[in-house]
């Protein structure tokens, strides 16, 4: 008998392509669906029968999600995951990190920083995936509830390993009613819930390098910052916005518990040109009236970025 409450993961950041690293920082998890999967190729030469022909291992890939509870020191490697990179400073004993994605790949071989992943699942050898790249991540903040995410990963190589003994950092996750929303610059009470999402639309390449799994991940398109929510309809102000085609800055500010050290663990996610691509108003029932809107984080030349993520913590570096 195995149980989900007995398992953990662990992440550590790597500092090249192939090369796996055991710093490992234990994240508390709701779930995760990281599959090993492995191509069958079929020889298709016809043999005088009906039979097909047969049967050889192709590919090996890994792909899935982790889906948690955002931690304000752990939150950090996936935004570096995502972004590409950290830059952090440290100001009265805490530190102001600051992930802007970059616009060039990590290396040759892989789009954006990999990280070694520990998955336990309470029975027998822990699995180890090396050269985990995070293609997608998603911030979902909904009224009356903790803040979740969201990690879509690709990784290269799956193998065994004796698990670890996990320690989980303390701290609490953020949750509904510590979060505040602008838009273009002024507080607004009406958003119900929002989420936000970037996808590298990274993809794995298989290459002829004699191994049977994927040589490189890089692009196969632009990368994406989108947005979506729910929203009481109080006034038709953002639907003339849609309707008009205009932009806007959206800021989405989330302040934790004080810790001992007198500081707020915070997260602040800056979207400088923001524009809805859906906005429907309808009518469901006698009740109140709610808009699920859709959009986009767009490139801002000023800014000179489409999001950017600060996030306050006492983390001293998130490259291991």
């Amino acid at each position: 008998m195995s149980y989900g409450a007995l398992s953990h993961i662990g992440i550590s950041a790597q500092q090249s392509y192939g090369t796996a690293t055991a710093s490992w920082d234990y994240l508390p998890i709701i779930s995760e669906s990281l599959v090993t999967e492995i191509e069958q190729l079929e020889e298709e030469g016809m043999r005088a029968r009906f039979e097909s022909g047969a049967v050889h291992e192709g590919l090996i890939t890994v792909a899935g999600d982790i889906v948690f509870e955002p931690h304000p020191i752990l939150m950090g490697h996936f935004l570096r995951g995502v972004t590409g990179q950290a830059s952090g400073t440290l100001t009265n004993s805490v530190y102001i990190w600051e992930f802007i994605p970059r616009q060039s790949d990590f290396s040759t071989n892989c789009a954006v920083p990999p990280f070694a992943l520990q998955i336990y699942r309470d029975n027998g050898s822990a699995w180890q995936f090396t050269d985990s790249l995070v293609n997608q991540l998603s911030i979902d903040i909904s009224g009356g509830t903790i803040t979740k995410a969201t990690a879509s990963l690709l990784c290269r190589v799956s193998s065994l390993m004796t698990k670890t003994s996990p320690s989980f950092p303390s701290g609490n996750p953020w949750n509904w009613s510590q979060a505040s929303l602008s838009l273009a610059g002024t507080a607004n009470g009406d958003i119900e819930s929002l989420s936000f999402v970037i996808n590298n639309n990274i993809e794995g390449l298989a290459m002829l390098d004699n191994t049977r799994v994927h040589g490189k991940h890089l692009r196969t398109g632009y990368r994406e910052s989108n947005f979506s929510g729910n929203m009481d309809f109080a006034s038709q102000t953002e639907y003339n916005k849609f309707r008009i085609g205009s932009e806007q800055a959206i800021k989405i500010t989330i302040t934790g518990d004080t810790t001992a050290t007198s500081y707020n663990n915070q997260l602040v996610i800056d979207i400088p040109q923001a524009k809805y691509s859906s906005f429907p108003v309808n009518i469901s029932g006698a009740g109140r009236i709610s808009v699920g809107f859709d959009g986009a984080a767009k490139y801002n030349t000023t800014s000179a970025y489409a999001v950017r993520f600060s996030l306050t913590n006492t983390r001293a570096t998130y490259a291991n």
